[in-house]
């Protein structure tokens, strides 16, 4: 199974960054099989983004 790069702010979708408006810094907690996870820390808060790896999971998520 091939592993996705980090998710970066460039990628996040439009609508996601107007919501959450200034991302700060996002992490990435220990990764699983199925998914990248990054974790957006703004000063609204914190939002968990989750990108599938492959169709198989994307038609499961």
């Amino acid at each position: 199974m091939r592993q996705l790069h980090p998710i970066i702010v460039e990628e996040i979708p439009d609508s996601i960054k107007k919501y959450v408006k200034q991302i700060e810094k996002v992490t990435f907690p220990k990764q699983g099989c199925t998914s990248d996870v990054g974790i957006l820390h703004t000063a609204k808060g914190r939002y968990v983004l989750k990108r599938t790896k492959g169709e198989k999971y994307r038609k499961w998520l």
